[in-house]
């Protein structure tokens, strides 16, 4: 017992005077530490909190939703509305580019959402993507959903990056 309390009184001042991390704001880079190794960093093979967390921390998503309102607004989608109670319509924001400089539109968005609804992909996420039946795309910059069916949870699903 007294060399349990003389350790903790030995260990408590250290961890007081321990400061903060910060991101390295000078050389623009993101640190991200876990406690275990990931599954994946791909969110679409990645069932585990930590993966998840990395997902929102380096992916964008179409929409998101706002932690103060509530309302769902745009990340990568500028606008969106249901054509009708099975096909949702994306617009999508313009001069987006990739880390490689490569430009982003409609044709990454329908690639990503049929690869992930694909059985034979092999991606985790199916129990968050088994509502969507399709993607096309309808021009450079905008992208319609088809769903299997009604499905008012779409905008929660999109925003949670699926």
């Amino acid at each position: 017992m007294k060399r349990t309390i003389a350790l903790a009184a030995f260990l408590l001042p250290a961890c007081l005077m321990s400061s903060a991390a910060f991101a390295g704001k000078a050389d623009d880079t993101l640190h991200i530490a876990f406690s275990r190794e990931l599954e994946h960093v791909d969110p679409y093979y990645n069932t585990a909190r930590e993966g998840v967390l990395l997902s929102y921390a380096v992916w964008d998503g179409l929409l998101y939703r706002d932690t103060v309102t509530g309302e769902y607004k745009g990340n990568l989608a500028i606008a969106w509305k249901w054509i009708d109670p099975t096909t949702l319509e994306f617009k999508l924001r313009q001069g987006v580019k990739f880390q490689n400089g490569e430009p982003f539109d409609a044709d990454d968005v329908v690639f990503t959402f049929n690869h992930a609804i694909d059985p034979k992909s092999g991606a985790k996420s199916q129990a968050t993507t088994s509502w969507i039946k399709s993607t096309e795309k309808v021009d450079q910059y905008t992208v319609r959903i088809h769903t299997n069916g009604p499905f008012p949870a779409a905008f929660e699903y999109l925003a949670a990056r699926l």
